[in-house]
């Protein structure tokens, strides 16, 4: 067991954001090793690179404010600032939850697939809730989970709207959402399984499209 000593460093570190199909290779002029799996980081000079889950090479580097602005300007002749909209969009593509002050007492882990993430150890720690959390896993059978989904609307869904079946029941929530590239809104939204065969789903009115998350939702 280690201790470990958590320090707020918001005035001097910053953190970016990077996503493309070239990212490795650009950050290999600051890198001297490039992470290769979701979640590895490396802890050097220049920073700390973290390579996060997604179908196209995405990164974030946490460094000191000077030494982001030389990171910021040698890359801004070949990459182009998007906003956090666009980061927000890509880690819901991702299948990667947020939790807000709204939804904190909503889900489980399991239910907003951070099992399937990986980002669980069923086996250490201690927090509340731990012994339903360790007990679904092991000796129960997860009902719930959150899938990615469009809506064809101008009007964003918000955290903790209910999603409702063809009887108006609720039968799941928006965990996050952003806007789509084309038009509408991307979003995770945990959903009874159950739910998901049985006919049409609507949030505030507007039909849930079900789309393809980049990992399998099965154990």
């Amino acid at each position: 067991r280690s201790k470990v000593i958590i320090n707020n460093v918001s005035d001097t570190s910053v953190r970016i954001g990077l996503s493309g199909n070239d990212m490795p290779e650009l950050l290999g002029e600051y890198f001297v090793q490039i992470p290769q799996q979701a979640y590895e980081l490396i802890n050097t000079a220049n920073g700390v690179l973290i390579r996060l889950p997604g179908s196209t090479p995405r990164f974030e580097v946490v460094c000191e404010t000077e030494r982001a602005k030389e990171i910021w300007a040698a890359l801004k002749s070949c990459c182009k600032p998007v906003g956090k909209p666009c980061w927000e969009w890509l880690e819901v593509q991702a299948g990667i939850p947020d939790i807000y002050l709204n939804t904190q007492e909503e889900f489980v882990p399991q239910m907003v697939n951070l099992d399937l993430l990986g980002v669980i150890n069923f086996k250490k720690g201690c927090y509340t809730g731990q012994e339903i959390v360790a007990r679904t896993h092991y000796l129960g059978k997860v009902k719930r989970r959150t899938y990615l989904a469009h809506l064809n609307t101008p009007t964003p869904p918000q955290a903790g709207n209910d999603v409702v079946n063809q009887n108006n029941e609720a039968v799941g929530k928006v965990v996050r959402c952003a806007p789509a590239p084309l038009g509408g809104y991307d979003m995770l939204a945990e959903i009874r399984l159950e739910s998901i065969e049985n006919g049409d789903l609507m949030v505030n009115g507007v039909k849930v499209n079900i789309q393809q998350l980049p990992y399998s939702l099965s154990e």
